[in-house]
């Protein structure tokens, strides 16, 4: 399988009914351009998967010390302490043995199959209440290929389709998700540009120039713009 069928998916939320029509499985993939002040999921902005650590969970057992295949882990007086160039971000040896969960992944890697066996699971509510997958993030559009590789497969799997988007991103990723969304929600985060960039570090001029090649190109796809 390639690389573009292979992507970070941060989280799996189901039973939202305020991303798009019906009732939705939110797919929250890794990674934003963006740094909003605001931001409810910080962990989601790098793309890669991160190891977060909860001082106060740990028991100080030293299971995870022991287990971790780099001896990237240590543990001192105040707690565990990582050594960063060792530590393999794909590896959750230590996440798994940590009887306190003090140790947590932010991201998992998934293919997109994956994602939509997931959110076939609950296809029985999709049907009943006109709902289906909802990609959101993070910003989607960070893992083109990974998003169009999940909307291709939800498209074979005639899986109703929507993606929330800050909209910050190569104009022909955008309109190639566009072109096999039904519904997207674009969040625009202010309309004066000074003020967009000083609250999430970039401007919104990109953001307001795909908004016209986006409904020229997709005359009947239903776009919901939010503002301040």
């Amino acid at each position: 399988m390639s690389d573009k069928n292979r992507g970070t998916v941060f989280n799996i939320q189901r039973y939202s009914v305020h991303d798009g029509p019906g009732i939705r499985t939110l797919v929250f993939l890794k990674g934003c351009p963006l740094r909003c002040l605001w931001c409810s999921n910080p962990e989601s902005q790098e793309a890669a998967p991160q190891l977060a650590y909860n001082a106060d969970k740990c028991l100080g057992c030293g299971r995870c010390v022991a287990t971790c295949p780099q001896q990237a882990l240590r543990l001192e007086q105040d707690g565990i302490h990582r050594d960063r160039e060792r530590c393999d971000p794909a590896c959750r040896a230590c996440a798994e043995v940590c009887p306190g969960q003090a140790l947590t992944f932010y991201g998992k890697t998934m293919t997109a199959r994956e994602v939509l066996d997931k959110v076939e699971e609950d296809a029985a509510f999709y049907a009943r209440s006109g709902g289906g997958l909802t990609l959101s993030g993070g910003e989607p559009l960070q893992q083109g290929d990974f998003c169009l590789s999940i909307l291709e497969e939800a498209e074979h799997r005639a899986v109703h389709t929507a993606m929330e988007s800050c909209g910050q991103a190569p104009e022909e990723t955008i309109l190639a998700a566009c072109g096999k969304l039904d519904y997207v929600l674009f969040a625009i985060k202010h309309l004066d540009s000074e003020a967009h960039k000083k609250a999430t570090g970039m401007g919104n001029q990109p953001i307001l120039r795909h908004l016209p090649a986006v409904r020229s190109a997709n005359p009947h796809l239903t776009i919901h713009l939010s503002t301040p």
